[in-house]
């Protein structure tokens, strides 16, 4: 059949209908009236979409003079600040930020101000400590309420840096003034039931030496040496302000060659090569290790019997004492060679104060 064109100016105006029957017929239906058409299209019912973010309360920013001073937009978070406004001074609306470019305006917003109500009074209820903050108003009266209110304890404040009001100890009516107190003293209880100055002794460390130092003597007597002892070194341990008692420890290795048995000890001694006993390391007899090196450990010793504080082996207080460590033959008479070595050696001397 012959056709032929033709060209209608018109005007397509569709509607999207809910029609889920075209999924069936596949087919919709256009109208032309008066060079218009309206054609109902029938389109598909897309699926629900997801749930949109939890409102936020509005938050109320302040008044500003001018719009001018309203907050730019893209200057807020819409993480964080959606759902604040701001009013104008002397009008009623209110200028809401809800995410968009440009804040958005709500006339009347805040509404006219009402007639003022009755006046109440407040006055103070009960104060108590709570794990948490809480408030509750209790009625009293008419228009008349108290306040009650939980406080949770805040964190401990710093130290002050502001200082007390001074005062002095020795003023103190339970304080004996009968000594003069010096540098270092403690505040003691006294015979006489008052507090008054004391002087606690207490040790004031270890002195020490070692094997590598010049003074300290590698020993070797040579053949048929028949000596009573050789020194190996001395320590002087300066003054204390208190009469006290060396604890001494130490380790030096012998080594003796004789043909008979011989034992050397290792010993410590206060003031002289021959003063009181102070530490002894044991050696064994000389048939057992002969011309081998063995080590003599010095432990505090004794050669008197005494109770504490007292004996020889005290040193005065405002005394310097100084130590001597020798090597000191046993039981024979017999010639030997005698030798120590530095190797490993060493001294340790604690002053022990002695209680008055």
């Amino acid at each position: 059949m012959t056709g032929f064109n033709f060209t209608l100016p018109m005007t397509l105006k569709l509607r999207l209908k809910d029609q889920w029957d075209i999924r069936t017929t596949g087919r919709g239906v256009a109208e032309i009236e008066a060079g218009e058409m309206d054609v109902d299209v029938l389109a598909y019912k897309g699926d629900q979409g997801d749930p949109g973010r939890d409102g936020v309360p509005p938050r109320f920013m302040g008044d500003v003079a001018t719009t001018g001073d309203l907050p730019d937009p893209n200057d807020l978070d819409p993480d964080y600040d959606l759902g604040q406004w701001w009013g104008i001074t002397g009008t009623n609306d209110a200028w809401f930020y809800n995410g968009t470019p440009t804040l958005e305006r709500r006339q009347n917003y805040i509404g006219a101000q009402g007639v003022a109500g009755p006046a109440i009074t407040l006055t103070k209820g009960t104060i108590t400590q709570g794990t948490d903050w809480n408030f509750s108003l209790e009625e009293v009266g008419s228009n008349a309420y108290k306040l009650n209110i939980v406080a949770k304890p805040g964190p401990a404040g710093a130290d002050s840096t502001v200082p007390g009001p001074t005062a002095t100890i020795e003023t103190a009516s339970d304080f004996d003034d009968t000594t003069e107190p010096k540098t270092g003293d403690v505040l003691v209880k006294l015979a006489n039931g008052k507090w008054g100055p004391g002087t606690v002794a207490m040790s004031p460390g270890v002195y020490k030496k070692v094997g590598s130092e010049t003074s300290w003597l590698a020993i070797d007597t040579g053949n048929n040496w028949s000596g009573d002892f050789q020194t190996i070194t001395t320590l002087t341990i300066p003054a204390q302000p208190w009469a006290y008692e060396p604890d001494v420890y130490g380790l030096v290795e012998f080594s003796v060659a004789a043909i008979n048995n011989v034992r050397m000890d290792l010993e410590a001694r206060l003031g002289a090569v021959s003063g009181p006993l102070l530490g002894r390391g044991a050696g064994d007899a000389v048939g057992i290790f002969e011309s081998e090196w063995t080590a003599r450990t010095l432990v505090p010793a004794a050669d008197e019997t005494a109770p504490a504080g007292a004996g020889s082996t005290i040193v005065p207080a405002g005394t310097a004492a100084t130590i001597y460590l020798i090597g000191r033959r046993v039981d024979s008479l017999a010639q030997i060679r005698f030798q120590t070595r530095k190797e490993r050696a060493f001294l340790r001397v604690r002053p022990m104060p002695v209680i008055a």
